[in-house]
């Protein structure tokens, strides 16, 4: 989820709106979608449009499910993601 229109690419209006619940019970309407890219390699697809969030959220169950990767949560507030050859 993500407030930045700008950082979005492929941006398409959702059928029908999402409505996200926060911890104080109120909830949020989406109602567009689109890409982010993150660096060269990855990109994350049908991100919601939130723009009364002040920060974006990323899901690291998503993030390792479309990009094939594990996530690894290190020391020090950092993320390490390993390629998995799910084939075997």
């Amino acid at each position: 989820m993500t407030s930045n229109l700008t950082s979005l690419t492929n941006i398409h209006t959702l059928s029908t709106p999402i409505f996200i619940s926060q911890p104080n019970s109120r909830q949020v309407k989406a109602e567009k979608a689109g890409n982010v890219k993150l660096g060269s390699e990855i990109i994350f697809k049908d991100v919601l449009h939130t723009p009364t969030f002040k920060c974006s959220l990323i899901s690291a169950q998503k993030v390792g499910t479309d990009e094939n990767c594990v996530i690894s949560y290190l020391c020090h507030s950092r993320l390490h993601t390993k390629d998995v050859d799910w084939s075997r």
